[in-house]
């Protein structure tokens, strides 16, 4: 009997501990952190008033109006979010598609690129309205207009180095330009191809992504774009300036969706990801990933339970019409494990469900990475009758730890966003880094902070050594891509395990002027949870570049610490004991010697 009690205790103790990595668990934390502010769509991320709490940018009332979600937090409570109206538009003419929140004009401030279209044309195909908000305390300023209309959303990049955004896009198919900003003003900018005399149209919608493709610290960048009817993807890097390199054939796939580029198997190296469908109807789908110049699948296996889940098609997404989702991928380490896992939108085969899925980065030797996708299908991010379209990772509560925020609608329509709390127990480490635009660093112009910006293109990378010995890394670009509510973080979230070293190093680099030298720089013995923000200040001056840490103590320090403290507690009394114990026989002593009768004074 003794025998099986033990073993019942083992086996309960055991359950306890594996429970937390066997079942998710999410709280829907809506109305504590919105307040009740949770109607409309979530158009971007961003710090818009530098006090390192990340914002949300929101779109309302059909695309007409755009307010922001401003991220508070007192002493000792949890962060909670109020809304501030923003912009709302002149007419009922144009309705808002997208929003990119960064520094177009280099004063350190939070400006806001909008998108924009005619209501009363066709969403797939109609002229696209570009307009920045600069930014001024406490909300936007001015609008500037960029004088013409483009064929679709422009791709957010730093053509010239310069740490100022910048913007590619076409005025008619086939007629690049890059969009250089400074000064609160643009110069236009022929993009050329030196190998051909014109340039293939872009794809519509617009897909692409400003990131490092060959492993040098520098991003460059890659762009979808049709040829006889067929999408081929443009590689341009950035050898001494943009240069084209290849273009590849996207065959095989009938409905193809955003371009998703990450580290997927942790060596340091872009991955370049592509949802996409195997049929016009989007009744089979798959992710594929390029290996040299083929795209081979990556099996993730949707198809379970009896159901069939596929991407879905843009246009069979159930919303007004001033939205134009495709099939996109997000990514971000939502277990901590060291490989980021994905976040995405998909439907059963009536397209009567569409839900939110996490799929999460698991081992596959058989597979083309070595890492493949599994569907977390007994999860769902919506109530019953809810209809996913956005959903994205976000630190809400600042703990290095991702939480799900998603927007939904009901079949009234009526857009609304739920935030969903990562209730994660495992004791994984992980190290959280945003690089600002190194324009400026405790000077910046009118008082600003250095922080307060999001910043389209540095890279960044890192090397440790993991609980099992064996040397652990990874690699990001940060905010690589903008478009059509790509809904990426202004900073990078690396997951490092259950591991107890110090980071071995992380190395930062920023765009540089065409001709110009690399701008990067490394750090060493980095604390695991910490909270980094780099300031490349003066950008031509790596080793004067500065890092600022803030530490989110761990569950296992703060368990180690409550050990430490309670040994040391114990030991203390004991010690007290003892002493109390000797002051008592010492009283006795002396009471009996006091008592003794002496002799010798006999």
């Amino acid at each position: 009997m003794a025998q099986l009690r033990y073993i019942c205790i083992l086996q309960t103790f055991i359950l306890v501990i594996c429970l937390p990595k066997l079942y998710l668990a999410l709280d829907d934390v809506t109305k504590t952190v919105l307040q009740g502010e949770n109607n409309g769509i979530i158009a971007a991320f961003g710090d818009f008033n530098a006090d390192k709490l990340t914002d949300i940018f929101v779109i309302r009332e059909n695309g007409t109006v755009l307010t922001l979600l401003l991220a508070t937090q007192e002493k000792f409570s949890q962060e909670t979010f109020k809304s501030v109206h923003l912009y709302t538009s002149e007419d009922n003419k144009t309705f808002i598609t997208s929003v990119v929140p960064a520094d177009f004009d280099g004063d350190s401030r939070m400006d806001v690129l909008v998108t924009r279209k005619m209501v009363d044309q066709n969403k797939a195909n109609n002229m696209t309205n570009v307009t920045i908000f600069w930014g001024i305390a406490g909300g936007l300023g001015s609008p500037f207009f960029l004088p013409d209309l483009l064929v679709d959303q422009p791709l957010v990049l730093d053509a010239d180095g310069d740490m100022i955004p910048d913007l590619l896009g076409e005025k008619e198919a086939g007629s690049r330009f890059y969009f250089m900003f400074r000064n609160r003003n643009f110069t236009e900018v022929v993009v050329k191809n030196e190998s051909m005399d014109t340039l293939t149209p872009l794809k519509q919608p617009m897909n692409g992504a400003f990131v490092d493709l060959n492993n040098d610290l520098t991003a460059d960048f890659c762009v979808m774009t049709m040829i006889n009817g067929t999408p081929h993807l443009e590689i341009w890097l950035n050898e001494e300036r943009l240069t084209w390199k290849q273009t590849i054939p996207v065959t095989g796939m009938k409905v193809v969706g955003q371009l998703m580029i990450a580290d997927i198997n942790g060596d340091q190296s872009a991955d370049i990801l592509l949802p996409a469908c195997l049929d016009s109807e989007c009744q089979k789908s798959d992710i594929f990933v390029l290996v040299g110049d083929k795209w081979e699948p990556m099996n993730i296996g949707l198809d379970k339970e009896g159901l069939s889940w596929s991407f879905i098609q843009p246009d069979q997404t159930p919303v007004s019409s001033h939205l134009y989702i495709p099939s996109t991928l997000r990514v971000g380490d939502f277990n901590l494990d060291g490989f980021p896992d994905l976040l995405t939108v998909v439907g059963n085969a009536t397209r009567s469900i569409q839900r939110g899925l996490i799929l999460y980065n698991v081992g596959c030797n058989s597979c083309p990475l070595g890492r493949t996708f599994s569907a977390d299908l007994s999860t769902y991010l919506e109530g019953h009758e809810e209809i996913t379209l956005l959903p994205a990772f976000f630190d809400v509560y600042e703990d290095g730890i991702l939480d799900v925020v998603v927007s939904s609608v009901i079949p009234s329509n009526v857009p609304f966003i739920r935030v969903w709390k990562h209730k994660f127990d495992d004791d994984a480490s992980f190290i959280k880094v945003m690089v600002v635009s190194g324009l400026c660093s405790y000077d910046c112009p009118g008082g600003n902070q250095p922080y307060g910006v999001n910043q389209m293109g540095p890279v960044i990378r890192f090397s440790t050594t993991g609980a099992d010995g064996n040397t652990q890394t990874g690699a990001a670009t940060q905010m690589s891509q903008s478009a059509y509510m790509a809904l990426q973080l202004p900073y990078t979230l690396f997951g490092l395990g259950q591991t107890p070293n110090f980071v071995d190093s992380l190395d930062v680099g920023v765009p540089h002027p065409a001709n110009g030298k690399p701008r990067h720089r490394t750090w060493t013995s980095i604390i695991p949870n910490s909270q980094l923000i780099v300031i490349p200040y003066p950008l031509d001056e790596p080793n004067s570049w500065s890092n600022r840490l803030f530490v989110t103590p761990s569950r296992l320090m703060l368990l180690t610490g409550a050990a430490l403290l309670g040994t040391c507690g114990f030991i203390a009394g004991i010690v007290g004991i003892l002493h109390w114990r000797d002051k008592v026989e010492d009283k006795k002593e002396k009471r009996q010697e006091a008592h003794r009768f002496h002799f010798d004074a006999m």
